[in-house]
């Protein structure tokens, strides 16, 4: 018996939100994530060019601000998707909680799983503030964003098992990441290791994702006892496979690289 979010437990817009109608308009719609990251992708090199004989901008207050609701947005997430995770895991179990696309419906995700999918288009939001302020922008960043952008809006549309982890972990990373983002671009000085605890936890992520996407890639072709489907594990399985590379070459560079000495 699953011991998750009952009637009792919901936020009055929780259990007036039309989980259903949105699942159908995701399903007619998904494809539109394909286009807005085809327009994204060039927009972010034009923007990058604008920007290459100008002065960098002051961003910092609409920086803050705009990682403080991101990271509202990700806290209150968190909050309501990882007990429903846990509760999955100890009362349904491993293999459920992977294969299982039933984690789709109002009384377990519910209006949480919608708005993760829809978040990956504000932001988007993120290269603004890089380009803007001249900083690098390195593969990681663009790429990520245009291709986890698809990867949602592809896995809710089919209500694929392995989509609420991916929401999950997502939501749990960015309660941490975006915070600390508002924080640092408040110009407060953090300790070193507390960065270091975040993109650990971005590279387990990553881990963890490709082991689910490899996990039920071989139950699927074995018996097929999976609410998945081939073209789904293949994307996810190399997304994930990208991410852990970039994300593990962020932190090598980041704190395990010395710096090379400067020429005199």
């Amino acid at each position: 018996m699953w011991a998750g979010n009952t009637p009792q437990d919901l936020f009055v817009f929780e259990k007036q939100f039309d989980t259903l109608a949105w699942r159908k308009w995701l399903e007619q719609n998904w494809t539109y994530s394909i286009l807005i990251a085809a327009i994204y992708i060039p927009a972010v090199f034009t923007g990058i060019n604008i920007m290459k004989d100008r002065r960098p901008f002051n961003v910092r207050y609409p920086l803050i601000f705009w990682n403080i609701l991101l990271g509202i947005f990700s806290i209150a997430g968190a909050c309501r998707s990882v007990p429903v995770m846990i509760n999955v895991l100890i009362h349904d179990g491993w293999y459920q909680s992977v294969c299982d696309s039933k984690y789709f419906w109002p009384e377990y995700s519910g209006i949480w799983s919608v708005l993760f999918v829809l978040s990956k288009v504000p932001e988007l939001g993120d290269s603004v503030f890089i380009i803007l302020k001249k900083q690098k922008m390195q593969l990681l960043h663009w790429y990520h964003h245009a291709t986890v952008l698809i990867c949602v809006f592809y896995l809710y549309s089919f209500h694929t098992s392995i989509a609420c982890w991916f929401g999950t972990m997502n939501y749990f990373v960015h309660s941490l990441m975006y915070p600390y983002f508002a924080v640092r671009a408040a110009g407060i000085r953090l300790p070193r290791p507390l960065a270091m605890v975040i993109t650990t936890l971005q590279v387990v992520q990553m881990v963890v994702g490709l082991y689910i996407s490899l996990y039920v890639g071989v139950i699927y072709f074995y018996d097929g006892r999976c609410d998945v489907y081939t073209g789904q594990i293949i994307y996810s399985t190399i997304m994930y496979f990208t991410y852990m590379i970039l994300f593990t070459n962020l932190f090598y560079k980041s704190y395990i690289r010395k710096p090379k000495p400067k020429a005199e």
